[in-house]
């Protein structure tokens, strides 16, 4: 018999196909592709997404040494590296290796693509730094996740020769130079830009075994991926001394030994998890994609190849084209879309009442969380999210879960999840003991 540890779901509410059948004309195209380009648009008008091949191409040192300062803060609280407090000549020595005073009075921007999966950071180091000395998933030098093939700008190196500092179209941060390739804005813009592509629609898929480049062994690419399709190939034409017959042949980037830019073919099977342009925007695409993560791990920042809640929303809607900010609360605020800010005083009917008026695809907002709305079933309310822990009611979880033991808090009972799961919003608690229900504080529609 399957332990129930998130109250009132059901094992079939952990696959998108039940949701799918609850929605209404769930295969209605809800944003159009001009719709989604006029979303991106007034994004970056907005300036919660970047352009970055509309930056100049010259800065002044100030603007970069305040954009590094504005990411690289040396933190109030207590900070803990292999269960030891760090101190103060430990961040000396982080801030020594920043370089700024090495930054010229102008800067020539450089742009590179991202050849692997790998981290943005606070500082240029691969130190894992937590809160508590005993923790161990919650890095706080780790800001993001990037992936391959996405373009950025590079703005600095520090003084190990080691790290970039670059932005992306959402994030700004230390990137370890060795997963950057540099290039000219012109090929890197036109390999973004491209009108043919394919983009990983699966959680991440696994490129076939290259024998002859290491770079490409074992090499997992994630949702949201975009590839640009090589369309001037024949189908007796060998990639790798392999026939290209029944796959896509996409070009992807390499790092060659000096750091720059080369472009190589590449195979993806046709029966990967892979779709030729972006996926139309219905709200059965919508939970279609989300429910591939369920059961992931949680990655703060996403650490452990993983994401967090707010980069769930982001690898979701990346495969319809749409950009959205890095950060929850941002998302939030900043995001174009229909928003709705709660009151904390909101009675509790009254927020019954805008839930009753959810569709699926609907983000809900917490104060340092976000969660997508799933649908309302037998007078219930469901999200899917990314959550290292929920509470729950202590006499609810005894009744179903009789002889289990976990971390008891007063009247509730603390679950750490870890991954991403569905959960009602009626049975879960925030560490504050409040509903979920009685803690949102926003709810932001795309759709209108």
């Amino acid at each position: 018999m399957n332990r129930n540890i998130n109250l009132n779901v059901m094992d079939e509410m952990y696959y998108s196909d039940l949701w799918i059948k609850l929605c209404k004309r769930s295969k209605d195209i809800i944003l159009t592709k001009d719709e989604i380009e006029k979303y991106n648009a007034e994004g970056i008008k907005k300036g919660y997404i970047y352009d970055i091949f509309n930056e100049p191409n010259e800065v002044a040192k100030e603007y970069v040494v305040t954009m590094i300062n504005c990411v690289s803060k040396i933190p109030e609280g207590d900070r803990y590296k292999n269960g030891s407090k760090v101190n103060k000549e430990y961040y000396d020595k982080l801030i020594d290796n920043m370089n700024l005073k090495e930054v010229k009075d102008k800067i020539f921007i450089e742009y590179g693509l991202v050849v692997k999966r790998g981290s943005i950071r606070t500082f240029p180091t691969s130190d894992r730094v937590f809160k508590g000395e005993k923790e161990y998933d919650l890095d706080r030098f780790m800001e993001s996740a990037i992936y391959a093939a996405e373009p950025c700008i590079i703005y600095a190196f520090s003084k190990d020769g080691k790290w970039c500092f670059c932005k992306t179209y959402n994030y700004s941060g230390w990137i370890k130079k060795e997963n950057i390739a540099l290039g000219s804005k012109k090929e890197i813009e036109e390999y973004c830009k491209c009108k043919d592509f394919i983009v990983v629609t699966g959680k991440k898929i696994n490129l076939v075994y290259n024998p002859f480049i290491e770079a490409l062994r074992n090499l997992d690419i994630d949702m949201g991926v975009k590839l640009p399709i090589e369309t001037n190939l024949s189908k007796e034409e060998l990639i790798y001394d392999m026939y290209s017959e029944g796959n896509y042949v996409v070009k992807y980037p390499l790092r060659e030994s000096n750091g720059e830019l080369k472009f190589t073919n590449i195979l993806i099977p046709y029966n990967e998890d892979v779709h030729r342009g972006y996926l139309k925007c219905s709200r059965n695409n919508i939970l279609k994609q989300i429910f591939k993560f369920q059961g992931e791990r949680y990655g703060w920042g996403g650490e452990f190849n993983g994401r967090d809640c707010s980069s769930l929303i982001i690898d979701t809607f990346r495969t319809f084209g749409i950009q959205f900010p890095r950060n929850s609360g941002d998302q939030l605020k900043k995001s174009v879309g229909k928003t709705l800010l709660v009151h904390k005083e909101m009675p509790y009917h009254e927020r019954m009442k805008i839930l009753d008026s959810l569709k699926p695809g609907t983000l809900i907002f917490l104060n340092g969380h976000v969660a997508m709305f799933i649908g309302n079933y037998k007078n219930s309310y469901y999200i899917i999210h990314d959550v290292i822990g929920i509470f729950v009611n202590k006499k609810d979880y005894e009744e179903k879960n009789k002889g289990q033991k976990e971390q008891v808090n007063k009247e509730k009972i603390y679950l750490g999840i870890k991954g991403v799961t569905v959960s009602e919003l009626k049975e879960i608690y925030t560490s504050s003991g409040k509903p979920y229900i009685e803690e949102i504080i926003g709810i932001k529609d795309i759709f209108n």
